[in-house]
């Protein structure tokens, strides 16, 4: 979902509500564009996919979901599984693509996290005035928690690829703590993520972008709010 490069910036005119998200699956793939062609996942959800999975859930043109911090509570375990990839591209959108046993279907092998579980701390915030007085920041926050507590979305989040669809639910405030952190990440070091998609933004020209940050995860958490800003 692309955004407006505004959301970098600390605008107090601006209403904004708080929304805490859990979520968890049993695999996970946030593929790194530096190691494609290899399949190697991020050690950690990265904030476009968090924001992929919020608008999964809910989403209004005139309102926007901003990652503010990702909080990772299970400690980070990969899996390799092989993969067929078809290496063909569709030529005829309205024809459909047989495939088959073939010398265009390649077989690699992927790494993923298995048995991932997050909290996500979101701002939603409307992106332009309404005309409508009745719909508020806080009528929307209503709706999302009510589709959060029903378990009801727009379509099926996933983790990172529709493979690995995810459970997801209003976040407690215990999680949100450091004792829901699994004993290995709060006792470790810092442990470096790479260069992470932060956000996807339309530049001045309507083009789409994607902001690439350095991120680490510090005992568990990534501050990305911090991201915005360095």
């Amino acid at each position: 979902m692309k955004q407006q490069l505004s959301i970098l910036l600390n605008d107090p005119m601006v209403e904004a509500r708080r929304v805490y998200l859990y979520v968890e699956g049993a695999f996970a793939s946030f593929i790194d564009p530096l190691y494609k062609s290899d399949g190697t996942t991020y050690g950690c959800i990265t904030p476009t996919a968090a924001i992929g999975i919020a608008t999964n859930i809910f989403w209004k043109p005139e309102m926007e979901w901003v990652v503010e911090k990702i909080i990772c509570l299970n400690p980070i375990r990969y899996e390799t599984v092989l993969r067929n990839f078809q290496q063909d591209k569709i030529k005829d959108v309205n024809r459909p693509m047989i495939l088959g046993v073939t010398d265009d279907i390649q077989q690699c092998h992927t790494r993923i996290l298995k048995n991932v579980a997050y909290r996500i701390e979101y701002t939603i915030r409307l992106t332009k005035e309404l005309d409508n007085p009745k719909l508020t920041i806080d009528k929307y926050l209503g709706q999302v928690r009510d589709r959060l507590r029903k378990g009801q979305c727009y379509c099926q989040p996933y983790l990172g690829c529709k493979e690995f669809p995810c459970n997801f639910r209003e976040s407690t405030k215990e999680e949100g703590e450091p004792g829901a952190i699994h004993k290995e990440l709060i006792n470790s070091r810092d442990i470096p993520l790479g260069r992470m998609p932060i956000v996807n933004y339309e530049d001045e020209l309507g083009n789409f972008q994607t902001l690439f940050k350095q991120a680490t995860l510090v005992k568990g958490v990534m501050d990305v709010r911090s991201l915005y800003y360095k």
